[in-house]
């Protein structure tokens, strides 16, 4: 039985074109279902809001269930093969914190660059700002945490692990982090997304699973939501989710320490992590050989 080549670029193309819409679909009903209750039982402006982006977030793993699965009825995935623990050393934790420290950095000064060729418009900064404004907890669980979760599985799990049984490296990478990017839907988010995914998908493939992308996810998102409390938490001139004054940029030796922090967290990693040997159970129940490096592997030869 020869295995089906799935995914491949247009599949995750499509799927994420599908996401999409099931994403905003369900958030615009929900939104109305939100706005009649608010006019009918007289539902306070701040709690509306709260309300509101709850149903954004019901709206986005509903979408994802249904990714999921199209994805693993086509595939042959088991998507629980995305997320293998592996034991870091403590070299290895550093190089990671180092790499994130970095991608942060850079994607901060990638947005300044941003705003400062397309302002933010006022809608687009005041919905930011109640994103990130909600009460902490539940700030950090729909910024934070849930897209972390969501977006890691989808991106780095099947559009990043997932296209690597049957394209290379480059264009794994290159594809799952531009649909990254262009899944953000504004073009504010879209180049600081679609370089932090180039990262995060070095990282998937450099592991194997999607645990750490996770985490460096949260510590990004988490930072936003602490920095757009209190901008004293770092007080760096440029380097500030609710920073949206073109033409203001960071210190050029901070995004010169990014650039050398990444650059090291790199170097750490590829020496501390062990080889990556991703390997999926197939709907088969075959399993190809393991990956490596830039080497498209050829699925008929292990049937």
């Amino acid at each position: 039985m020869q295995e089906k080549s799935y995914p491949r670029v247009g599949d995750a193309i499509w799927l994420s074109f599908l996401y999409i819409v099931i994403m905003l679909v369900a958030a615009i009903l929900l939104g109305i279902v939100v706005g009649m209750l608010s006019a009918v039982i007289g539902i306070r402006e701040d709690a509306a809001t709260v309300l509101e982006n709850i149903g954004a977030t019901v709206a986005t793993v509903g979408a994802l269930l249904f990714v999921f699965r199209r994805f693993t009825r086509n595939s042959g995935i088991k998507p629980m093969e995305f997320a293998r623990r592996h034991s870091l050393s403590p070299a290895a934790v550093v190089g990671f914190i180092a790499l994130t420290a970095g991608a942060i950095i850079i994607s901060s000064d990638i947005h300044n660059q941003v705003i400062a060729v397309v302002p933010q418009p006022e809608w687009y900064t005041s919905a930011i700002g109640q994103l990130t404004g909600q009460p902490i907890v539940i700030a950090l669980v729909t910024v934070a945490v849930i897209p972390a979760v969501i977006e890691e599985v989808m991106f780095r799990g099947f559009f990043t692990i997932g296209l690597r049984r049957h394209e290379n490296c480059t264009t794994t990478i290159a594809a799952s982090s531009l649909l990254f990017g262009l899944v953000h839907l504004n073009p504010w988010q879209f180049f600081p997304a679609a370089f932090i995914g180039v990262v995060l998908g070095w990282l998937a493939l450099r592991t194997g699973s999607i645990l750490l992308p996770i985490a460096a996810h949260f510590i990004n998102n988490a930072l936003a939501v602490l920095l757009t409390r209190s901008e004293y938490l770092l007080p760096i001139r440029g380097f500030h989710p609710a920073h949206t004054i073109p033409g203001i940029f960071q210190p050029f030796v901070f995004t010169l320490s990014g650039i050398a922090l990444l650059a090291a967290g790199y170097a750490v990693l590829q020496r501390t992590l062990p080889p990556a040997h991703l390997r999926y159970t197939l709907s088969s129940g075959r399993r190809p050989a393991p990956l490596r490096a830039g080497v498209v592997p050829d699925t008929e030869s292990n049937q």
